[in-house]
């Protein structure tokens, strides 16, 4: 049976976009990041400002639908996700313990988010992977996908 969402071209499948029930903020390391992160990380292994400012790292959050209700929930949450972008550049656990502070987080991360979440891979299935696990579980009930109108 052909997806209601699916369209067929003589040259190729086409999925429309569906909505996941999230919202996504993109996190963007700064320059005053980049700054700190050079005093703690050897010449040698030390990435470029543009290898760092230039990569963002993205996290699906609960939906919102205003920008209040999302600084709301990146607030609640800044230590855990600074902690998360730290890990991106820093190995070493007891700096990353003491670089978590909010006003750490604020100076450090830039960032934005938006309220919806487009799919455009509808054909995968979405997996959270578990650092404990191997293998990736797919969590089958816990999101769904509407069509966008």
């Amino acid at each position: 049976m052909e997806n209601i969402n699916q369209i067929e071209t003589e040259e190729e499948t086409y999925q429309e976009p569906q909505v996941v029930n999230r919202s996504i903020a993109i996190f963007h390391p700064n320059e005053e990041f980049y700054s700190w992160y050079s005093l703690h990380t050897k010449e040698e292994d030390r990435l470029s400002v543009e290898e760092v400012t230039d990569k963002p790292l993205s996290f699906l959050i609960p939906p919102v639908s205003n920008e209040e209700e999302a600084e709301d929930f990146i607030y609640e949450n800044s230590l855990s996700l600074l902690e998360t972008v730290l890990e991106e550049f820093i190995d070493d656990e007891t700096l990353i313990e003491t670089a978590l502070t909010e006003d750490n987080f604020d100076s450090w991360l830039d960032y934005n988010y938006s309220p919806f979440v487009l799919d455009l891979a509808t054909d995968f299935e979405l997996e959270h992977e578990d650092e404990d696990d191997e293998e990736a579980e797919v969590e089958e009930s816990q999101n769904f996908t509407v069509p966008v109108m």
